[in-house]
């Protein structure tokens, strides 16, 4: 019988590998019509799902497959990337738990959700039970250093990324973390090369971007165009700009491309020969580089970072525009930011409750200001008319630079404005997770890449209470001086 239950599920598996999801999902559906409890099917059905990212269809289909054969452990395990998928975190632990303790794609799995769930000393300890079922693998080890890095075992990490490059040593994610828990730590020179392999990644989004000229290696540039383009965030955009001028300075013409929000600041500074908006087209050239392969290019070390500010500066128009916006304000003025971009993944561990910053509107002469984009309604839902919101104001980073230079004192977490105040050379405290960003070193109250600003750090992870009364502090001795 040809359309027997055996010979759909061979066909529909035939397509499914072959990666032909709608060809075997009618398959699938077509068994289900003659035995709605086939378990292949339903199992199958979830896979297609997942593949979809329909976690909500995967779930169901992975129960229903669990109801028919509680011991299928591979279903188990699937539920629990779907539901981890969902967000349903504490669920997904349960079913990759249901997979068993033997399962070494249950475990790392476990592991992931753990990590998600910050509670990284039970990730570490699912991890090394993952490897126990599976020793040697690459992304298990690359986790469980990631794991370690949490946990503050910075040289044990470190142990496990080389154990894991031993193993897969064209592995560019493993180099590319190597290279940032190395910068972290000031070993920039083996730093920059192991960051350098982001540029391998298959999710980089540089891929697939090709010229026909070459790119720059550091050759002479006199009477040449080097075409420098954006990569990463904003943050890195401003933070690395101040390569340009050192660019200039061997006798090139320096084009440049930027994303829109910085267009404007970049062309008021005058940090390129020319700057382009993202996605316009640049004038012929004889070299390209992406920005961020600038410090290894210059052989930057800690003791070499162009560190001179301000490298950036605001239009005498935009300087016009902001002139009378605080102008009545006799106020030490302070302005705020509490979280970044919420696409990142770090930013959970960067954001502050802006209710801990709440405190700082009760000292005496403090004018408080919201630089917060994108939180509509936040600052004066939390601080009241304790505050000024200028997010309305702030149609780009230019508005944002002219606001700043008018502030007293900028108190950022770490994202992007950070960034811009050192640019800028305004006085700048930021506010640092346990484990911040490899840009801000370890162990400093003051950073090589933006003199002046000073840095205040978690001594626990996720502690911002004590942060926070240390920047009262401050502001208090600022108000005795």
């Amino acid at each position: 019988m040809t359309d027997s239950i055996e010979h759909l599920i061979a066909l529909a598996l035939g397509h499914h590998q072959s990666g032909r999801l709608t060809e075997a999902r009618a398959l699938y559906l077509k068994v289900l019509r003659i035995d709605a409890d086939q378990p292949i099917a339903l199992h199958m059905l979830g896979l297609v799902a997942l593949a979809d990212q329909n976690f909500d269809q995967a779930v169901l289909m992975f129960e229903q497959a669990l109801a028919v054969n509680p011991n299928n452990v591979d279903a188990a395990c699937n539920l629990g990337v779907a539901l981890r998928g969902l967000g349903r975190l504490d669920e997904a632990v349960e079913a990759f738990r249901r997979a068993g303790p033997e399962d070494a794609t249950a475990l790392y799995n476990l592991g992931l959700t753990l990590s998600d769930l910050g509670r990284p000393q039970k990730a570490r300890e699912t991890y090394e039970a993952a490897l126990s079922q599976r020793p040697g693998h690459g992304e298990t080890l690359n986790n469980l250093g990631n794991t370690l890095w949490d946990l503050g075992r910075l040289n044990e990490a470190e142990a496990r990324y080389r154990e894991a490059l031993s193993i897969d040593p064209h592995n560019a994610e493993i180099h590319k973390t190597l290279g940032f828990l190395q910068l972290l730590r000031g070993d920039f020179k083996n730093g920059w090369e192991n960051y350098a392999w982001r540029l391998k990644e298959a999710d980089c989004p540089l891929v697939g971007l090709s010229y026909e000229q070459p790119e720059w290696q550091g050759e002479s540039l006199k009477g040449k165009t080097l075409f420098v383009y954006h990569e990463q965030g904003l943050g890195d955009v401003i933070q690395f700009a101040r390569y340009l001028p050192l660019l200039k300075a061997k006798g090139g013409r320096v084009v440049f491309e930027v994303q829109a929000p910085l267009y404007d600041l970049m062309v008021a500074s005058n940090i390129a020969d020319m700057t382009l908006r993202a996605g316009e087209t640049p004038p012929a050239f004889d070299f390209h580089i992406p920005l961020l392969e600038l410090p290894r290019l210059f052989g930057t070390t800690l003791e070499t970072i162009p560190g001179e500010t301000p490298y950036l500066k605001v239009s005498d128009d935009r300087q016009k525009a902001w002139a009378g916006r605080m102008a009545n304000d006799k106020g030490f003025k302070v302005g705020l930011v509490w979280t970044g971009n919420p696409v990142v993944s770090s930013n959970p561990q960067r954001s502050i409750d802006p209710r801990l910053l709440k405190p700082l509107a009760d000292l005496p002469d403090i004018s408080l200001y919201s630089l917060q984009v994108g939180r509509d309604g936040e600052a004066r839902e939390v601080f009241g008319s304790a505050i000024t919101d200028l997010a309305p104001l702030l149609k780009d980073y230019a508005d944002t630079a002219a606001a700043m230079e008018r502030m007293d004192l900028v108190v950022s977490t770490c994202t992007s404005p950070v960034h811009m105040a050192g640019a800028l050379g305004r006085p700048c405290w930021a506010l640092l997770c346990k484990w911040p960003d490899w840009r801000w070193l370890l162990e400093r109250d003051g950073s090589p890449w933006y003199p002046g600003m000073k840095l205040f750090r978690q001594d626990a992870a996720g502690d911002w209470s004590a942060v926070i009364e240390r920047v009262i502090e401050a502001l208090k001795t600022r108000s005795r001086e």
